[in-house]
């Protein structure tokens, strides 16, 4: 539960090499878990842009969309879920429609 400690790393990592994959994701979970979404969408908006096909990514994209009631953000994830992850997509439409229904 270092999660100061955790983003003050990853934060000089992302300095260092900006587009880093493992990065983006690590600072991304870091968000989800210190539940800090506003920080977290930014974030998984550019690794989603390198890595559109990563399983976890997407779902903390529904995820975080969901949280932040942000629709258009919701629309580009789960397009990139239709396209990469269609298995994923009943499951990932049904938390969204809950998600904007309250």
């Amino acid at each position: 539960w270092m999660f100061a400690e955790s983003e003050q790393f990853l934060l000089r990592s992302q300095a260092l090499d900006p587009n880093s994959p493992n990065t983006l994701m690590s600072l991304a979970v870091t968000y989800h878990l210190d539940r800090q979404p506003e920080k977290e969408r930014p974030v998984l908006k550019r690794y989603l842009a390198l890595d559109p096909a990563n399983p976890q990514a997407l779902r903390l994209g529904i995820q975080t969309a969901g949280l932040l009631k942000d629709k258009e953000f919701a629309d580009q994830v789960l397009a990139l879920m239709r396209q990469h992850n269609p298995a994923a997509l009943p499951l990932a439409e049904a938390f969204v429609t809950e998600a904007f229904a309250n």
